[in-house]
Order: structure tokens, then C-alpha cells, then sequence
């Protein structure tokens, strides 16, 4: 744990990425976020998918980072005229130091073809904030490197 920290640490210092890319289960996807804030985030990420899988848009609007200030209604209509999510399944966090946001990275299915695939590479941008963490929607993005999500 100590080397972790230190390492997390260092990456702040020198403005890398920390990322934890493994495939693997929620208990150590989140092992580079600090323990103190990794049950919350799993948490928020968590609440932000359903919200957003039931197109819960007022519960949604809660946890939205709102940086742009746009009014819940506003929210509403905006977001119906996304594509429906049916899942989302984290693949990997990344802390972005100059920003100090946190990426969760994944496999989104939606309701119809994108590019010819129903899932697709995603992900959420997420940020802690003192009362509590922020998060985006799930949206579609390009992936870097060999690890891409595959057609269900």
C-alpha cells in the first residue's frame, strides 16, 4: 500500500497518468484511486451507469459535473436525445493529474450500432469534489492501444 501511495505520488509530481489496466474485478480496478476515496468513486460510478441505464436523468443531474452550469431541464433535454445505455463495464482507471480528474475506462453496449459494433470503447470522467465526487456521462471513445472492447 505504501508503494502504491509513493507511487502515486511521484506520477502527481512528475504530472504523469496512473492507471490501473487490468480487466480485473472492481476490488483492484480502483487500486490506484487513494483508499480513501475508492469505495466512493466505485460508488458514484456505479449510481452515475444505472442513472444513466435508466435514463434517471433528475437522480443523474445530482452527480453530473456540472461545469458548463446548465439547469436540471436543461440536463433532461440534452440527455434524451442521447443514445440509450444498456451496460457499462469498467476496464480501467487512469488519474489525470493536470485536471485532477479520474478516467474509468470501459465496454459500453447501447441500444443500437455505433461503427457497425453495440459495444464500444467508453468511458466516465469523474472528480472529488468536497461534497463528493462529480462524474460525466458515459461517452463513446477512441482507445489507444492494442486492448479494444469486442462485439457481445
Amino acid at each position: 500500500m505504501r508503494i502504491l501511495i509513493l507511487a502515486i505520488s511521484i506520477s502527481v509530481l512528475l504530472g504523469l497518468a496512473v492507471s490501473v489496466d487490468r480487466g480485473q474485478a472492481a476490488s483492484t480496478l480502483y487500486d490506484a484511486v487513494p483508499l480513501a476515496d475508492r469505495e466512493s468513486l466505485r460508488d458514484a460510478t456505479s449510481k452515475d451507469v444505472s442513472c444513466q441505464i435508466n435514463r434517471n436523468w433528475s437522480e443523474m443531474y445530482k452527480l453530473y459535473d456540472n461545469r458548463k452550469r446548465i439547469s436540471l431541464q436543461q440536463f433532461i433535454r440534452d440527455m434524451n436525445t442521447r443514445i440509450k445505455l444498456v451496460e457499462f463495464s469498467p476496464t480501467a482507471v487512469t488519474y489525470i493529474p493536470p485536471s485532477n480528474d479520474w478516467r474509468i475506462h470501459g465496454c459500453a453496449v447501447f441500444d443500437f450500432a455505433v461503427v457497425d459494433e453495440r459495444t464500444v470503447d467508453a468511458e466516465i470522467t469523474a472528480k472529488h469534489f468536497p461534497d463528493g465526487w462529480r462524474l460525466s456521462e458515459v461517452v463513446i471513445t477512441p482507445r489507444k492501444g492494442p486492448q479494444r472492447c469486442t462485439a457481445k
